[in-house]
């Protein structure tokens, strides 16, 4: 007991000489500094994750040449994950006696999982912001489908044998892809819609993108699961995957707030 006696009556004597207030401070503010700069970084860090995110309208897509198997859908479904999908393709569009080869992008009702669209009516006066496609029997389009084929908003557009009223302009897509869909101009309906136009046939080429949003690890286990049922045509696409410049970005913030941290 004397040295424990001994040890007392020291740190009551350092407490009251104030070196061991100075101590306790300094701790208490480098651990609020670490704790403070670590939830800043995390915080900072899923910010830019999801905004990247909105560049696949997802946080993981998997790209396909045909509809997926149900059981994917079905696993996704049991881990949680929100599901959308679209479905592009190439189609003739004919009003006026005018001809147009447009982009055909079919969506089903929670798409975009990510980001948002932007439409604007036919004064051009303001942009809306939208978070959901459009409704069965309506059609947004571009300004390029108006013009090319003599139309104004509120007039029909028949995608193979489905007439549809175009009540928007489309002025940005937050998955808009570089190839020759969204090369051409654009034309977005629903995909309850896509049945009804008699457009996708045997040997059809169609696109689809299967996206899903969701927890991180949930998303990891999908991926993994998955992954070795992948066929040739298929892919897993994500920000670091599908867009590297993006990804290789996001990599190098993800390093600096680590090294900050």
């Amino acid at each position: 007991m004397k040295p424990f006696g001994l040890a007392l009556r020291l740190l009551w004597r350092d407490s009251r000489a104030g070196e061991l207030t100075i101590l306790f401070l300094a701790l208490l503010i480098a651990v609020t500094s670490s704790t403070a700069i670590t939830l800043f970084s995390d915080r900072l860090e899923r910010t830019m994750t999801d905004q990247t995110a909105e560049f696949l309208a997802a946080d993981m897509v998997i790209s396909s040449h045909v509809p997926i198997p149900e059981a994917w859908l079905k696993k996704a479904t049991e881990m949680k994950l929100d599901q959308a999908q679209t479905a592009e393709f190439s189609s003739v569009l004919i009003e006026h006696d005018e001809l147009l080869l447009a982009g055909i992008k079919a969506v089903s009702e929670l798409y975009p999982l990510r980001g948002f669209l932007k439409t604007t009516a036919s004064d051009y006066s303001t942009e809306t912001i939208e978070y959901q496609g459009p409704p069965p029997g309506f059609a947004w389009v571009e300004k390029r489908v108006l013009s090319a084929l003599k139309l104004n908003l509120g007039d029909s557009v028949t995608v193979g044998e489905k007439k549809l009223i175009t009540t928007k302009i489309i002025t940005y897509e937050p998955d808009k892809q570089g190839d020759i869909y969204s090369l051409s101009p654009r034309v977005m309906m629903n995909k309850q819609d896509l049945a009804d136009t008699g457009i996708i046939q045997p040997g059809s080429h169609v696109h689809y993108f299967f996206q899903f949003r969701g927890e991180p690890p949930q998303l990891a286990e999908f991926k993994s699961w998955v992954k070795p049922q992948l066929n040739l045509a298929q892919r897993i696409l994500d920000i670091h995957e599908d867009r590297p410049e993006l990804g290789s970005a996001l990599n190098r913030a993800e390093r600096y707030l680590g090294l900050s941290s």
